[in-house]
């Protein structure tokens, strides 16, 4: 049975896991953390009420492979995992004095690349293969924006996923704002 912090992986397209591993079914086990880069866009109307959206790519680490039972003389290994994620969001800014306080749920897509290596053991021949899995998550996250001066600012936030692959984080930005 799966649990809900693992996340099953298949081959991409035009690929699989060789031989004595093709029924693995390998998962990642616990999701480890996610370090990256990305950018967000919103626009903000007059009462608060604000929407965007986001691009990143992360590196995910500290996750390990779990696999159903395989020939004794193979073994899976996680190589490495990176995620690709697009993120929209709505939420609603309050006025603030000094900082500028936000809400928004974010509804968050993950596109999982793993590359899984099979290793032999008697011969040590080894292949790896290149595999993927989709996330879906629901984040409520809130932040605030304080203002460095009339253009820059400071975004600094937490956020919580609900299921998938996203758990507690922050994050920290910095950013420009203009008037239309």
């Amino acid at each position: 049975m799966v649990r809900p912090d693992e996340l099953e992986l298949s081959p991409v397209v035009g690929t699989e896991l060789p031989g004595p591993s093709i029924d693995a079914r390998p998962r990642l086990d616990g999701l480890g953390w996610l370090a990256g880069a990305g950018v967000r866009g919103s626009f903000q109307e007059e009462h608060g009420w604000r929407l965007g959206g986001s691009f990143g790519a992360f590196e995910l680490g500290g996750s390990s492979l779990l696999h159903d039972p395989i020939a004794p003389d193979h073994r899976l290994y996680l190589d490495r995992a990176v995620v690709l994620q697009v993120a929209p969001f709505v939420g609603k800014a309050f006025e603030g004095y000094v900082v500028y306080p936000y809400v928004d749920v974010v509804a968050i897509f993950d596109v999982v690349l793993a590359e899984v290596i099979t290793r032999h053991d008697p011969t040590a021949h080894s292949s790896t293969t290149r595999m993927a899995a989709l996330s879906v998550d629901i984040v409520p996250r809130i932040g605030t924006l304080i203002p460095i001066d009339g253009d820059w600012y400071v975004d600094v936030g937490i956020q919580h996923g609900l299921f998938g692959i996203e758990r507690i984080g922050g994050y920290f930005a910095v950013g420009t704002w203009d008037d239309f």
